[in-house]
């Protein structure tokens, strides 16, 4: 198994040779891996994950025009995913009411994606072998949600002891839908040993979903899906 991913890199490379003679290639295709990192409301639930995607383009006019098929799985969650509630204490006769910070370790979710999308690309500027692009992008994607149930009694230490902030019957949750999505960023292009390149880039990444609010967990509703792709991978030219 160990063996398998360098001895396709190396049979890609070998038949890419082969066929590289021509000097104009009207086609690219590659693979990329990606971290992706969530922003704006989805960063309150989920940390960076990884991704990958399959693309290609066709080499001719301005914009160049291709496809990517993509997929992430978000599971590792926020580290300050907490719920916060009240505790009145009365301290020399009079009552006061202090809030508490209340992890959950027992809260598990996921968001995972898969799609494709049309895209599109202009030359920017070029540093010898580095072409520099602009990429745009928009496409549909599949996407599901799960959270667990959550069944748990909440205590905390108060000035009277260890007491019951709340308790906590939550039942599990599943969403699931169909979500448009855009792009736009900068994509880098670096010719490594003709007709192969090593590419690279960034791109700001917009899925038009909504994940629902849990009240009884403090969790606040996601309209869309924000995310940063940090994207690396390698391309060959036909």
């Amino acid at each position: 198994m160990k063996y398998r991913v360098p001895c396709c890199l190396l049979f890609v490379s070998l038949f890419a040779a082969q066929v590289g003679a021509a000097q104009d290639r009207e086609f690219t295709v590659g693979v990329s891996g990606s971290m992706l990192v969530p922003t704006s409301a989805l960063s309150k639930r989920f940390v960076a994950a990884p991704g990958g995607s399959l693309f290609f383009f066709v080499n001719r006019g301005t914009p160049q025009w291709g496809a990517a098929f993509e997929y992430v799985k978000f599971s590792k969650l926020a580290d300050n995913l907490s719920v916060s509630r009240p505790i009145t204490d009365t301290v020399g006769g009079v009552p006061q009411k202090t809030f508490y910070q209340i992890p959950l370790p027992k809260l598990a979710m996921s968001l995972e994606m898969f799609g494709a999308s049309v895209q599109a690309r202009y030359d920017a500027v070029r540093f010898g072998d580095l072409l520099v692009n602009i990429g745009f992008g928009a496409g549909i994607y599949r996407w599901t949600f799960k959270r667990n149930e959550y069944r748990d009694s909440l205590r905390v230490q108060t000035l009277r002891g260890v007491r019951t902030a709340a308790v906590l019957n939550v039942p599990a949750l599943q969403q699931q839908d169909w979500s448009g999505g855009l792009n736009a960023g900068i994509d880098l292009v670096f010719r490594i040993a003709d007709p192969v390149s090593v590419t690279g880039g960034a791109r700001y990444k917009i899925i038009i979903g909504e994940l629902w609010p849990t009240l009884a967990l403090d969790l606040e509703s996601v309209s869309t899906f924000q995310m940063l792709d940090l994207r690396a991978g390698i391309s060959v030219d036909f």
